[in-house]
């Protein structure tokens, strides 16, 4: 009795490990079967998951540096060429009124080109040092003058030149003295340095539209506008 016992014992133990290591196969191909088939989740990139947002806040954060920039030339008032400040005869320390002759010895003639109208009146505006460049109650020399088929011209007496100056031109359309600008700060009427010099984010240097107190007679042009003719280059 007790060996039959012993051994349905046994083989009841048989059948349980044949049965758990059956199970484990089957689990362990189920297993293999998911992974084989398994796809891990792409990790999405801080980038790509943002970018959106993050090109969004680059937009804003331009418009907000170019109105404050905007912003800062317009704080600096109504200024000749790129500040708009305006431009009274009673600012300056001398007014050009009549064009210098040749009993005056050595001229400097300044013709201004490409108004877009003779409506208004042309402004020009000396200046002969870097701290006065474009700061209309500093000019040496300043004079309005009307326009002519889009033109405006001075004759000046070279000695009434310090040695080194720069020129400052713009077309006022409605004679009210100033440069005046569009909602977004840009300059509305059209406006010309000695040189033909431009500035990248504002007016030109100094130095850039610096001249040379001439030694005989001569004539130098100024173009209104943003694109300079070729043949002034």
């Amino acid at each position: 009795m007790i060996a039959i016992c012993l051994v349905t014992i046994s083989v009841v133990d048989d059948i349980a490990f044949f049965r758990t290591a059956n199970w484990l196969r089957q689990t362990q191909l189920t297993m293999d079967s998911y992974l084989e088939d398994f796809e891990p989740p792409q990790r999405v990139s801080l980038w790509r998951a943002n970018h959106g947002n993050w090109l969004l806040g680059l937009a804003v954060a331009i418009v907000l540096i170019g109105s404050s920039i905007m912003m800062l030339g317009n704080d600096r008032g109504e200024s000749l060429g790129a500040d708009g400040r305006y431009l009274e005869a009673s600012e300056t320390n001398a007014t050009i009124d009549e064009d210098a002759t040749q009993s005056d010895g050595i001229l400097l003639t300044i013709v201004v080109l490409g108004a877009v109208s003779d409506e208004g009146q042309m402004m020009l505006a000396i200046y002969d040092t870097a701290n006065q460049f474009n700061d209309p109650t500093l000019a040496t020399l300043k004079s309005p003058r009307p326009i002519k088929d889009g033109i405006a011209t001075w004759i000046i007496a070279a000695k009434n030149l310090p040695s080194q100056f720069a020129v400052a031109a713009y077309h006022d359309e409605n004679s009210d003295g100033a440069l005046n600008r569009s909602m977004f700060g840009i300059p509305a009427e059209s406006y010309g340095f000695s040189n033909q010099a431009r500035g990248n984010f504002g007016p030109p240097s100094f130095e850039q539209a610096v001249l040379v107190r001439p030694t005989e007679d001569e004539s130098i042009e100024i173009h209104l506008g943003t694109v300079v003719p070729v043949e002034a280059k």
